[in-house]
């Protein structure tokens, strides 16, 4: 999501407690929803309001209102995240490093493919294992030693920790290792508004640092907005693009539970996967109605570097795989356009 997807679906599943003039995390809501599976909305904001989320990203302390209201957002992904309580029946349930999990997340492309997601809940933490990604009869393994600790509970305000991290990824011929250092800490506390609702919320920034050993390495600062209900929100900056890389605000509901009409021509594009990736990765969306698809990849300088899809599409899930072989290592973004409606993400190449 990089883990940005993933990390964005866990902000909802969290129990809220009220604590004097803010609001505290704690694990149980967590527990609660093994077994269950939960729908998950996801819009990002436009590129023309990204100036005006640098006046948000610098809004610390206590008392703050974050207003998300005025600028423009298009729908990105809804999905149904089943949630397990253990590893048995999927792909990592004999995995030495991944079989123990108690909090797994599946999100399943169909033909077999999908993606498992391996967490270990406690009262102290929810710790990210790793995951398997299945494409046709191929499988890549990720793995993070140790586990990444996505949250330490109870998160208040002035919650702080650090971890060093050595993220390995394996399959598809290929092996990435990626050193991860990271800062976590809540910095503020206010109220979140959105274009689906407001509630009072804390402020919870991650500062990442990636690295392949001589190779790319790229600073990740993610300021989550986490509320008492199912909405949130994210502002993100990655050091290759040179500011803010994406801004998303989140709806999560029960399984089932339709949180708004959406058009039928609307799609879910989903992060790549592996990412980063040094040979091939794959890019993955769905469609809800057959429409024209069209998925090209850019350079920074908006230079086409290739050309994926260019068609007419049936409705259901659809993979493309993008090759390194002509590429230079760097940050790329990938474009979705359905029915002239795009949707982009980036991507990022680290030559062996």
């Amino acid at each position: 999501m990089k883990r940005l997807n993933l990390l964005t679906f866990e902000l909802f599943a969290l129990m809220v407690l009220p604590a004097a003039a803010q609001i505290t995390l704690e694990p149980g809501f967590l527990f609660d929803l093994r077994g269950t599976t939960y729908q998950s909305t996801i819009y990002t904001m436009g590129s023309q309001h990204f100036p005006a989320m640098d006046a948000i990203a610098a809004q610390t302390g206590g008392d703050q209102t974050y207003d998300f209201t005025p600028y423009t957002f298009s729908l990105a992904s809804q999905v149904f995240l089943p949630v397990l309580a253990s590893a048995d029946g999927t792909p990592g349930e004999n995995d030495p490093d991944l079989g123990g999990s108690n909090w797994v997340q599946h999100l399943d492309y169909g033909d077999g493919s999908g993606f498992w997601s391996y967490y270990d809940l406690s009262e102290d933490g929810y710790d990210y294992l790793g995951s398997i990604f299945r494409s046709g009869p191929g499988e890549q393994i990720n793995k993070n030693v140790p586990a990444d600790r996505i949250y330490a509970f109870p998160i208040t305000a002035g919650t702080m920790w650090d971890q060093s991290i050595v993220q390995t990824t394996t399959g598809f011929g290929s092996t990435l290792t990626l050193n991860i250092t990271e800062h976590n800490e809540v910095d503020g506390w206010g109220t979140l508004i959105t274009p689906m609702g407001t509630a009072p919320c804390i402020r919870f920034r991650k500062t990442r640092v990636d690295e392949v050993a001589g190779k790319t390495t790229a600073t990740i600062d993610t300021y989550f907005f986490l509320t008492n209900t199912n909405i949130s929100a994210s502002i993100s900056y990655n050091s290759l693009v040179g500011g803010v890389s994406v801004v998303t605000y989140s709806l999560a509901g029960g399984a089932g539970t339709a949180v708004e009409e959406v058009p039928t021509h609307e799609l879910n594009l989903m992060q790549n996967f592996p990412n980063p990736f040094s040979e091939t990765t794959t890019i993955a969306f769905d469609l809800h109605a057959p429409a024209h698809a069209d998925l090209r990849v850019f350079d920074l300088m908006g230079r086409e570097v290739a050309s994926l899809v260019d068609g007419m599409l049936p409705s259901g899930s659809h993979r493309a795989e993008l090759s390194a072989e002509d590429l230079s290592g760097g940050m790329y973004v990938y474009r979705l356009a359905v029915d002239g409606v795009p949707t982009t993400r980036t991507l990022t190449l680290v030559k062996q």
